[in-house]
């Protein structure tokens, strides 16, 4: 089955549909760790955590302790080295948008459990810590003044992507409670889901706005979105893929061909600007490899 996907000129598009198809589905974990104001990292700012020669040198908390990040003994070594590992991390999905923290080596413990998600307890790990940034919510009219949650949160809009250091280890993203828009937004515990830049060819030429395109999408992963960029003399198309960080136990689709319709300009409704693409654009293909998603501002 063909779908149509109308994209606007701005490859930002493509991130903020790789957001919204990694942040849909995910279901609220429950019984989290109550709100303590007695909490010794009450209202803990990820910016401050310490991280000496890529790895923790302090404890970090999220949520009273739902994550716990603790410094690895000296004598443990990650087997990846940080700058293997980071591209990873910041373009891992669900973070899109996020502002970069910190970064670096230590042990984990996540006490909460949600279904299909490995569980972490002492694991070795690289950690990515982020804040959600303030554009990432779009909050509907607020007929009463905004209040903050009594008691207050501890972590609003954090997250940690855990990446487990052995080969074939868990990739995780916790995303602490926050209350962008007044009320609560519980948090939530996910596999890890990278965005991905993947190989596509045209299945023929533009046609009235509309390019139809092959993407070859990896095993276990689907399209997350599509991005494009340009001008009428050369337009650039790049199709996301939604990839698993980590080879986790579950029955997947194999590697596979997806074909996708991506329409390229404003469409033709009462008072539409006049076509951008014609069939002389030329059309360029994005890079592929994962795309950094952390810190990049959705339009």
């Amino acid at each position: 089955m063909r779908r149509v996907t109308r994209s606007t000129v701005r490859a930002a598009l493509g991130l903020a549909a790789i957001a919204l198809a990694a942040i849909a589905p995910i279901p609220p974990i429950s019984g989290a760790a109550p709100l303590s104001t007695n909490s010794s990292n009450h209202r803990f700012d990820p910016a401050r955590a310490k991280v000496v020669h890529d790895r923790y040198v302090s404890t970090v908390e999220l949520d009273g302790g739902v994550v716990t990040i603790r410094p690895a003994p000296e004598r443990m070594r990650p087997r990846t080295n940080e700058a293997g590992v980071e591209t990873q991390i910041w373009a891992t999905s669900q973070v899109t948008s996020y502002r970069p923290q910190a970064i670096g080596f230590g042990l984990v413990t996540i006490t909460e459990h949600a279904a299909g998600v490995p569980t972490v307890r002492n694991l070795p790990a690289w950690v990515g810590l982020a804040s959600v940034a303030q554009i990432a919510f779009s909050c509907p009219a607020m007929t009463v003044p905004p209040h903050q949650p009594d008691p207050p949160l501890l972590t609003p809009g954090d997250a940690a992507v855990v990446v487990g250091d052995a080969q074939g280890g868990p990739a995780v993203v916790y995303r602490a409670r926050s209350a962008p828009c007044v009320s609560v937004v519980a948090a939530s515990l996910t596999n890890a889901l990278e965005a991905v830049s993947v190989p596509w060819t045209a299945l023929g030429p533009v046609v009235s706005e509309l390019l139809n395109v092959r993407a070859a999408v990896p095993a276990c992963s689907g399209i997350g979105g599509i991005g494009t960029g340009g001008s009428a003399s050369a337009m650039t198309v790049t199709v996301y893929a939604l990839v698993p960080e980590s080879p986790v136990a579950m029955s997947c689709v194999p590697r596979r061909f997806v074909d996708e319709t991506v329409a390229l300009g404003p469409g033709n409704s009462p008072g539409a600007p006049p076509p951008l693409v014609t069939s002389t654009t030329k059309i360029l293909h994005g890079v592929t490899g994962p795309v950094r998603v952390v810190g990049v501002s959705p339009g």
